[in-house]
């Protein structure tokens, strides 16, 4: 089945952009606190920088982005296979900042933190490929 693209795809698209940015943005700051970022509110600061959350915190934005193409590909009805992909692309995205902070020399790569964002990628997806699923089997017992 191909997907068209419309005002939707763009705007899905422009989302994500944007949090992959301020993941990678956020992940290459030379403190990895975010207490000093004049956007983050108080609650979600106080909550990251707590040590105990050191290393699941990367798992959260991952889960809210990995939930938004989600949320798209439900819409377009892809396949298991776009799931998969879009899971290796977020995977791909962590990856990545984890390796730009290899050269920050305050920040040390981590892979617990890959791990971390390859498990709130897999939730996100996780949740709507389930919810696909179980819609469809309603659908069909309904009929």
């Amino acid at each position: 089945m191909e997907m068209k693209f419309g005002k939707d795809t763009y705007a899905i698209a422009l989302i994500c952009i944007i949090g992959i940015l301020l993941i990678l943005g956020l992940s290459w700051q030379s403190d990895p606190n975010l207490k000093g970022l004049p956007f983050i509110p108080s609650w979600l600061y106080n909550w990251t920088d707590s040590y105990k959350n050191a290393t699941i915190r990367t798992a959260v934005p991952f889960v809210g982005l990995s939930l938004i193409i989600g949320i798209w590909l439900s819409l377009k009805k892809a396949s298991f296979n776009k799931f998969i992909l879009a899971w290796f692309i977020l995977i791909g995205v962590v990856v990545l900042a984890e390796l730009g902070q290899y050269f920050i020399p305050s920040r040390d790569a981590d892979i617990k933190d890959v791990f971390w964002g390859m498990v709130g990628s897999f939730i996100g997806l996780g949740i709507m490929l389930a919810t696909n699923l179980l819609t469809r089997l309603f659908r069909l017992k309904s009929k």
